[in-house]
């Protein structure tokens, strides 16, 4: 039987986390010269070298669609904002033109690295999806594997076969579950694991997990040993090949620190920038770039910016900041989106905005 609500621990910690995400007054540390001049203040950056510098070559914004991954460099998979319960399309770019699908839309939607795939979670669903059929093989839920899904947590594609999901299981017990392109669920508990986890990510040996109470933990996957990286951690993200761990968390009162790392903690690691948010993290396919964006009420620095991993430099895109919506790269790196909806609004008005950049 699939119940109807989180358990009162789990969403009391659910929504303590969200509360410390969102009501973390920000403030970046920032040069504040002209308007066209304002850049976000990089601390030690890594060594120059000879990177080609990146700029912004143009903002498209399109409203009334929701969009939650691509499909292609020049196609995103989108609903409509006034049809909430209608169908996924496949919104072309170039031409404007989207392409109904066979597919109800769902809360969430993430596209597998070789597009084949595609992984929907709901309030209380999930499913997997093969593209080129439609072919929907529905998550069981409430059964021995899957109690309840963490509609607030981020899961992510392990590889192109694999997607790892936050689950809990009987009465919180929290861990994460290896779901198959081919519906095989594979749960795992983690022993030291007391609050819920709300984003997942695995690469090679090491599973890499953000609880509620903002620690970041990296398990093997061999013995599920377990240990916490750093604690008061905002948002984390791991580069494409592994190499580079890039974690924002609380550093001193109402001070977020952005800091690239190892894989494995082994260093303090080089801290790249200060502010009082720093968060929605996302490097790009080739991981020579993070996204991530920032909120100041005090000095007038908010929005969206992308740091060179190499140089340090960083390319301010838009003075918005979507405190709650991820930013997602295309496949090549040359673009990337942010797309956000009013839940308050009673016509469900959304937006989608592009950013496309150029290297020179």
């Amino acid at each position: 039987m699939v119940a109807q609500k989180l358990p009162t621990p789990l969403h009391r910690a659910v929504l303590a986390a969200a509360t410390f995400l969102v009501c973390s007054s920000l403030v970046l540390l920032t040069g504040c010269g002209p308007q066209g001049d304002r850049k976000l203040t990089v601390l030690d950056p890594p060594v120059r070298d000879e990177s080609e510098a990146l700029s912004l070559e143009r903002v498209d914004r399109i409203d009334g669609l929701l969009t939650f991954d691509w499909i292609s460099e020049d196609e995103v998979l989108s609903k409509a904002a006034e049809a909430p319960q209608g169908s996924f399309v496949i919104r072309h770019l170039q031409s404007g033109i989207a392409q109904p699908t066979n597919l109800q839309a769902k809360a969430t939607a993430d596209v597998s690295y070789d597009q084949k795939h595609l992984f929907l979670l709901d309030d209380l669903s999930a499913s997997m999806v093969t593209l080129e059929t439609d072919q929907i093989l529905p998550l069981a839920i409430g059964d021995d594997h899957v109690s309840w899904i963490i509609r607030e947590a981020h899961g992510a594609w392990v590889d192109n076969q694999t997607y790892l999901l936050p689950i809990v299981r009987g009465k919180n017990e929290y861990g994460v579950a290896f779901v198959k392109t081919d519906g095989t669920v594979t749960p795992l508990s983690l022993l030291n694991a007391e609050q819920p986890i709300l984003k997942a990510f695995a690469k090679q040996d090491h599973l890499y997990l953000l609880d509620a109470e903002q620690k970041l933990w990296i398990v093997e996957k061999t013995n599920l040993a377990a240990r916490v990286l750093r604690e008061q951690v905002a948002d984390f993200a791991l580069s494409p090949d592994g190499d580079t761990l890039a974690i924002a968390a609380r550093t001193a009162a109402d001070e977020i620190s952005l800091f690239f790392s190892s894989p494995l903690g082994e260093e303090t690691g080089t801290l790249v920038a200060k502010g009082r948010v720093l968060q929605q993290l996302s490097w790009s396919p080739d991981r020579q770039r993070l996204a991530f964006t920032a909120f100041s009420l005090g000095q007038g620095m908010s929005g969206l910016f992308v740091i060179d991993a190499k140089t340090g430099s960083t390319l301010p895109l838009s003075t918005h900041s979507n405190l709650e919506s991820p930013i997602i790269w295309s496949p090549t790196g040359r673009q990337l989106f942010v797309s956000e909806s009013d839940r308050y609004s009673e016509d469900g008005s959304a937006h989608t905005t592009i950013f496309r950049l150029t290297s020179q």
